[in-house]
């Protein structure tokens, strides 16, 4: 088989699977014990340089990088970085807290077997967002 048909089989083919396809999408909170397993404070800093304006002219420009304060959430094979100052704040290196987070799925179905129902072909993951965290005493 050329090439051509190849192709023309493989667009065919995706078009009728696409035409039968649903997704939906779904959120819920959860949350997850975890450990903060890095602290780092970055103070901010201010950059300057040359650059080029709208009419060719060479300009000294400057560029304010913020403080950042980067703290490292990890538990059951999942990791949050967080730029936060409070939560920077609340916690120590090595303290367990409990972190609430929005678990976005997507839920894929096809009528596999052409009955008029369709099933859930795939449940995927797509983001597992920070929410918040509290202390675990």
């Amino acid at each position: 088989m050329n090439l051509l048909k190849k192709l023309l089989c493989v667009g065919a083919l995706s078009l009728s699977l696409t035409g039968c396809m649903e997704q939906q999408y779904e959120n819920s909170i959860n949350h997850i014990k975890t450990r903060v397993t890095h602290k780092d404070y970055t103070s901010e800093v201010k950059i300057m340089g040359l650059g080029i304006d709208w009419e060719l002219n060479l300009v000294l420009e400057e560029k304010t990088i913020p403080e950042r304060y980067d703290i490292t959430f990890f538990g059951d094979q999942m990791e949050f970085k967080v730029n936060d100052k409070k939560l920077f704040d609340r916690f120590e290196l090595n303290d367990t807290a409990d972190v609430s987070y929005r678990e976005s799925r997507m839920l894929t179905y096809y009528d596999l077997d052409k009955d008029g129902k369709k099933e859930l072909i795939q449940n995927e993951i797509i983001q597992n967002k920070f929410i918040d965290a509290e202390r675990l005493k």
